[in-house]
């Protein structure tokens, strides 16, 4: 078993992934801005926790549980954000948004 998916099925995972859904409201997050060939704009089903900046990535190991770096989107949009169609950019700029509701409520 590798370095990441033993990363995945740590508590300290579970935790950061229950925060992360709570906080984008279980919802897909760019569906619910109707963003990039969103297909329904409330998506619950199929969500995943994505880390923008990908895991491989960070050899540090610094933003693997950083919710700062965490995104909730559906398998369409996961697909698309790590084929690089959707700017990193801007997933970290909805993450922020998100950041900032959510410590705002």
């Amino acid at each position: 078993m590798g370095e990441i998916h033993k990363a995945r099925t740590t508590q300290r995972w579970f935790k950061v992934r229950d925060y992360v859904r709570e906080r984008d409201q279980h919802l897909c997050q760019l569906c619910v801005r109707n963003l990039y060939h969103t297909l329904q704009r409330y998506t619950f089903n199929n969500t995943q926790v994505h880390h923008v900046i990908p895991m491989k990535e960070d050899e540090d190991r610094n933003l693997w549980y950083n919710s700062e770096n965490l995104l909730l989107v559906c398998k369409y949009h996961h697909d698309m954000c790590e084929r690089g169609e959707v700017p990193r950019e801007e997933q970290l700029e909805i993450v922020r948004e998100q950041e900032y509701k959510y410590s705002n409520y």
